[in-house]
């Protein structure tokens, strides 16, 4: 139906299924740039995630497939848009709107915890809104590490998200779970 977003490694689309008529968000990938760029690692953590994931603050997976040339990750798609079109949208969100929305993210990424994982690209654009409830739900997973303690140290390697935790600020190599709440 419509492109809604682009990457370094393919596109998202608005697809109808046209049997059942469910609309779905398509994230489709190129497997030869993911290849020749040392991405495979991030695409399957991101599917990984995404399968285990069952719970409300999780986009919905809904299946997974390849043909030649590239990777397909079908997933729910919610109407609601993202949190940064809200913020533009708006420039100024009440202290009402502020705090249900802070609330939702750390119920958010409390999820993502529990499952042992933790996020590393937490932005607005990351956070999908539910059209009738204005809920959100975490997407995009690419840069998602698995962890077996909340003591493990993870590399930096992580895009902008963790330059404001107090291990990117003494300098550290290295980040914790805690990077996910500085972002």
């Amino acid at each position: 139906l419509a492109i809604i977003g682009r990457g370094a490694f393919g596109e998202v689309r608005v697809c109808r299924h046209k049997k059942t008529k469910e609309v779905v968000a398509i994230k489709k990938l190129k497997k030869f740039e993911m290849i020749n760029k040392n991405q495979v690692k991030h695409v399957r953590a991101e599917r990984d995630i995404l399968t285990v994931a069952d719970n409300e603050w999780v986009v919905e997976l809904k299946a997974s497939f390849q043909d030649e040339n590239h990777l397909y990750l079908v997933m729910e798609f919610l109407q609601g848009g993202d949190l940064m079109t809200l913020l533009i949208e708006k420039e100024i969100l009440s202290e009402e709107m502020s705090r249900f929305y802070m609330a939702e993210m750390v119920l958010a990424i409390e999820s993502v915890h529990n499952l042992n994982y933790i996020h590393r690209d937490l932005k607005p654009e990351n956070l999908l809104l539910c059209k009738n409830t204005n809920d959100i739900k975490i997407i995009d997973f690419g840069l998602s590490n698995l962890y077996q303690s909340p003591e493990d140290k993870l590399s930096t390697a992580c895009g902008s998200l963790c330059y404001a935790a107090p291990e990117m600020i003494a300098g550290k190599d290295y980040h914790g779970l805690q990077a996910d709440i500085w972002s």
